[in-house]
């Protein structure tokens, strides 16, 4: 059974339950009310009647003038003037049989019918008798039994309007989820090529579609990260390990009795090794997505001094020179900073002539923190300048030979951009000035 159709005979149920209520209630509530009025007739006739027996007139005046006590008593009823032995004297109306002279007002089966049936002692002129009364209820009967068959056939109609109600609106409540569900099957059978866009609501279901596209859109995000590690990686570790391979079939050849070619094959293994290795540490740190749990928050002129002391110590030939301005904090992570501003640092490093010499200037306004990072290098020309942060670029020929995978400045962009910031450069002959802007560290 399907969502829609429990949907549908649950509104049925739930219609057809509170009309049955209120019918029930309704019923019962008409059922007394009516009663109440068909007693207040039998009193109503009984006082009149009576009434009338009690301004004198002899037995002989009371059935020459029936016809007159035919328009107090209604048509229905039957009313009987009884001596103290039980026998009928006057007689009005002749639509029920006699009954048994039982004192007061009670209800019983007359002539196979409800009845009311009053009888009361009554003075007919200077002689004892009795009145009796009978009310039959046949109109009261047939007038609840079509209120029953009405409220019956009306319950019909409310089930059928009810489920046909509860189906449309179940179909119109699942419209998005059906959409979603098919939007869902359609990534699993062709990808992300065909991806379909599902339309926006305000509502509970629109914040469930819209949580399915955030995660559509990360997973997206992953399998396209995913697909480019593995292209990127079977790309550019063919380069090295055929490298490694070449001296190493030398070495079995005729290489390995040769200890100048052994000691330069193994040179030559171990940096193309260690080129690889560089490469897949920076390929993975591109396609980690995993969220980090350190706090976004990074003192600027701490990270540059602890960076620079580090680069110092591996490139002393490197003049590095601060103009930092006060302590400001920067949203970013320590470790992202860091390696922000390694990589910058060591592209200036690999690209600057033999006296290398590198300017690191900080500034800050209200919103955001500008870290300037300007080398003395080789420069960058204009046409390669949009491309420089392109995974695996390289400016020109000259440049292949310099050390480095081409992935610095791909992370670079790919972390600034993480923590909501922007980078761009600028260079010309006597160098390139790299920018990085990043929002302030608000607590």
């Amino acid at each position: 059974m399907t969502l829609k159709q429990k949907w549908a005979i649950t509104a049925g149920l739930v219609i057809f339950t509170t009309y049955a209520i209120v019918c029930i209630v309704m019923y019962s509530f008409i059922y007394n009310w009516l009663l109440t009025e068909e007693k207040g007739k039998v009193e109503r006739t009984l006082a009149d009647v009576t009434s009338y027996i009690n301004s004198g007139p002899s037995i002989e005046e009371l059935r020459r003038q029936r016809g007159m006590l035919t328009t107090i008593v209604d048509q229905q009823q039957t009313v009987r003037l009884f001596n103290a032995d039980g026998l009928v004297l006057v007689q009005i109306n002749d639509k029920s049989s006699a009954q048994p002279l039982a004192m007061g007002f009670e209800e019983r089966k007359v002539d196979g019918e409800r009845a009311f049936v009053t009888t009361m002692p009554i003075e007919i002129g200077f002689m004892q008798g009795y009145i009796q009364l009978v009310h039959p209820l046949q109109h009261f009967l047939a007038m609840m039994r079509y209120l029953l068959k009405a409220m019956l056939l009306a319950g019909v109609v409310a089930i059928v309007i009810a489920v046909a109600g509860g189906y449309y609106l179940a179909s119109l409540f699942m419209r998005p989820v059906i959409e979603l569900r098919d939007a869902m099957r359609g990534v699993a059978q062709t990808g992300f090529a065909e991806r379909t866009t599902l339309p926006a609501r305000k509502d509970e279901v629109g914040e469930l579609l819209a949580v399915y596209e955030q995660m559509m859109s990360e997973l997206e995000g992953a399998f396209l990260q995913q697909h480019q590690f593995v292209s990127d990686a079977s790309h550019e570790l063919r380069t090295p390990l055929h490298a490694v391979e070449g001296h190493l079939s030398l070495l079995k050849r005729w290489g390995k009795n040769d200890p100048a070619v052994l000691e330069e094959s193994l040179d030559l293994a171990l940096a193309e090794t260690t080129r690889m290795k560089t490469m897949i540490e920076e390929l993975l740190a591109l396609a980690r997505r995993t969220p980090t749990t350190e706090e976004a928050r990074a003192s600027v002129n701490e990270v540059i001094e602890a960076t620079c002391q580090t680069i110092t110590s591996t490139h002393p030939e490197v003049t590095l020179t601060l103009q930092l301005t006060k302590p400001v904090e920067a949203g970013i992570t320590v470790g992202g900073l860091t390696q922000i501003l390694q990589n910058l640092l060591l592209n200036a490093v690999h690209y600057s002539k033999q006296d290398p010499h590198i300017d690191i200037t900080t500034s800050f306004t209200k919103d955001m923190v500008s870290i300037t990072v300007a080398d003395n290098g080789i420069g960058i020309s204009e046409a390669d300048l949009p491309y420089i942060f392109d995974r695996f670029y390289r400016a020109d020929h000259s440049r292949l030979r310099i050390e480095g995978s081409g992935l610095g400045l791909s992370i670079v962009q790919m972390l600034v951009h993480k923590y909501q910031g922007t980078i761009t450069a600028h260079s010309s002959e006597a160098g390139t000035t790299f920018n990085v802007q990043l929002p302030r560290y608000k607590p």
